[in-house]
């Protein structure tokens, strides 16, 4: 999978697919699509405001599972630094949760954000 980024003028995330027909005929890239969208809904609000990106599939991906995809997706987005590992809404429970303990803490934020951790 290629990730493909830009900052953008606002504070929104906009997120693209793009599924060539290389990988398969109008079903696999469809199906390729709903995928890819479904993996990286939990990684939204862990994703730095005001940046557009977009997620180009590669032939691999039609056998790979959603928490593969899921974790190349979170890799990439590592890797350009647009993964916020504290979002907001999350820091502000954590506020309100002074009394947990630590590790409690960052296991959900870990669940939050997509799941364990790369």
């Amino acid at each position: 999978m290629v990730l493909i980024y830009a900052k953008g003028r606002q504070g929104e995330v906009k997120i693209g697919f793009s599924v060539s027909k290389k990988i398969g005929n109008a079903v696999v890239r469809n199906k390729t699509k709903r995928r890819m969208r479904e993996a990286v809904t939990p990684l939204i609000p862990c994703i730095k405001p005001g940046c557009r990106l977009i997620f180009i599939a590669r032939q691999p991906i039609v056998d790979e599972k959603l928490p593969d995809i899921r974790s190349s997706m979170k890799y990439s987005l590592k890797r350009t630094g647009y993964l916020n590992p504290n979002p907001p809404q999350l820091q502000d429970k954590e506020k309100q949760r002074a009394g947990d303990t630590e590790a409690e803490t960052k296991e959900s934020d870990n669940e939050k954000c997509g799941g364990n951790p790369i």
